[in-house]
C-alpha cells in the first residue's frame, strides 16, 4: 500500500483499515502493521464512511485479545447487531413486496441490497445495505410506482431513470429503476435479458430473483466507476465485487468479458477488477485473471482511488478533468458522445417540474421546450 500513501496522501488509517479488511478472518494481526500506535477512533469512523464496519469487526475480533481495546470490539459488535436487524428487516420487507409483484404480474429483479449480500457474502449481516434496489422493465414502470404507493410508500425523488419511495417510518427506502444507469453514464442492460440470466438466491424468508453473479459483476464494476465520476466512491463497492469473486469460483470471466465487451464497458469491468486486486487482494486470490490496463485506465483507476482515499485537496475534479475521467472510461466512440447530447436534448428536472414527458418520447422534448 506504500505507493498509494505517497502518491494519494493516504492516512495510516486508511492504509490499516484496507489491511484489515483484505485479510482474511482470524489472521488480522495488528501488530503486522507497520504504525502500532492505532486511533481506533478514526479506523471505526473510516469504516462506518466506507460501509465496511462488519467486515472490520469479523476480521479484529478474531485478533489477539491483548490487540484490540475490549470498548472497540464492543462498540463495532453493537454497531453490527444493528445493522444484521436492520437487513433482517429490510430482507423481509423485499420477499413480501416483491410477492405482491408478482401477484400483479410485473416482472422485478432486485438487485444490490439483501440480494447481493445473500449472493456475494453468503451472510445478510455482513454487508451494510442502505436501501432497496428494484429494476423492472419500461413497460412496468408506471404500474410498479402505483403497487408502491399502494403499499403506503411516497415518492422522494423522480430521476430520468430511477425514482425513490420511503415507508412512513422512514426506515425503508426503495429505488425503483427502469435502467440502471442514468443517462449520463450510460450503459445498455436490456431487461428481457437480465431477467432471463436471473439467479435465484435463498435468505430468511425466502428466495429472492436477481441478476446473474456474471451481470451482478458487471454492474459492481459500473458503480464503481459512476461513483468515481461523482467523486464519492466508497471501498464497500469494491468489497461486493471481492466477494463475489470468492463466492462464485465457476464464474467464467471469459464470458463476463465478452459480455462487458458488447456492452461497451470492457474498460470499466477491467478498471474495477484492477482496483480490486490492487487494494484488496492478487489475481491468485481473487481468481480474476487481471491483465494490464492501458493508460486510460491506469488514470481513471487513479481517479477513483483519489476520490476514496485522496486528501481533500486531491478530491475536487474541474468539470473538464470529469469529462476526461468519462471518456477514458468508454471505448466507444458514441458512448463518449452520447452523455453531451443527452445533456443538451434531455428534459431537466426543471422541465420535469413543468411537464412530464413519456420516457419513450423524451428524445424530442428540446425541439419544443422553446414553445
Amino acid at each position: 500500500m506504500e505507493f498509494l500513501r505517497n502518491k494519494l496522501e493516504v492516512s495510516q488509517t486508511a492504509d490499516l483499515l484496507l489491511h484489515c479488511v483484505k485479510t482474511v478472518p482470524n489472521e488480522a494481526t495488528i501488530l503486522t502493521h507497520p504504525d502500532r500506535g492505532v486511533d481506533w477512533q478514526s479506523l471505526t469512523d473510516l469504516a462506518g464512511l466506507h460501509r465496511v464496519t462488519p467486515l472490520l469487526y469479523q476480521r479484529l475480533r478474531g485478533a489477539e485479545s491483548d490487540q484490540v481495546p475490549a470498548d472497540v470490539l464492543n462498540h463495532l459488535k453493537r454497531n453490527c447487531l444493528e445493522n444484521a436487524a436492520r437487513n433482517l428487516l429490510l430482507n423481509d420487507f423485499l420477499v413480501r413486496l416483491v410477492s405482491r409483484f408478482r401477484a400483479q404480474c410485473i416482472q422485478v429483479l432486485p438487485f444490490k441490497g439483501p440480494a447481493l449480500a445473500l449472493m456475494a457474502y453468503r451472510d445478510l449481516a455482513l454487508r451494510q445495505i442502505g436501501d432497496l434496489d428494484i429494476l423492472v422493465a419500461k413497460r412496468d414502470y408506471a404500474s410498479a410506482g402505483e403497487l408502491l404507493e399502494s403499499q403506503g410508500l411516497v415518492r422522494t425523488a423522480d430521476l430520468e431513470w430511477e425514482s425513490s419511495y420511503v415507508d412512513e417510518s422512514g426506515q425503508i427506502c426503495i429505488d425503483l429503476h427502469r435502467s440502471v444507469t442514468s443517462r449520463m453514464f450510460p450503459i445498455s442492460f436490456k431487461f428481457q435479458q437480465l431477467f432471463k440470466r436471473r439467479a435465484t438466491v435463498k435468505g430468511p424468508g425466502g428466495s429472492l430473483d436477481t441478476i446473474s453473479p456474471a451481470d451482478m459483476l458487471i454492474v459492481l464494476c459500473v458503480q464503481v466507476a459512476k461513483d468515481g465520476y461523482l467523486e464519492r466512491c466508497r471501498l464497500h463497492k469494491l468489497c461486493d465485487i471481492r466477494e463475489l469473486l470468492r463466492s462464485q469460483p465457476n464464474l467464467s470471466l471469459p464470458l463476463v468479458r465478452r459480455q462487458a465487451q458488447r456492452l461497451g464497458c470492457r474498460r470499466i469491468l477491467e478498471v474495477g477488477l484492477h482496483l480490486t486486486d490492487v487494494l484488496l487482494g492478487d489475481s491468485t486470490q481473487l481468481g480474476t485473471g487481471s491483465s494490464p490496463i492501458d493508460r486510460q485506465s491506469h488514470e481513471a483507476a487513479e481517479t477513483i482511488m483519489t476520490s476514496m482515499f485522496g486528501s481533500e485537496k486531491n478530491q475536487a475534479l474541474a468539470p473538464f478533468r470529469s469529462r476526461q475521467y468519462y471518456v477514458a472510461l468508454r471505448e466507444r466512440r458514441r458512448d463518449r458522445v452520447l452523455p453531451y447530447l443527452n445533456r443538451v436534448f434531455a428534459p431537466t428536472q426543471a422541465d420535469r417540474a413543468f411537464v412530464s414527458p413519456p420516457f419513450a418520447s423524451e428524445f424530442v422534448y428540446f425541439l419544443v421546450r422553446p414553445i
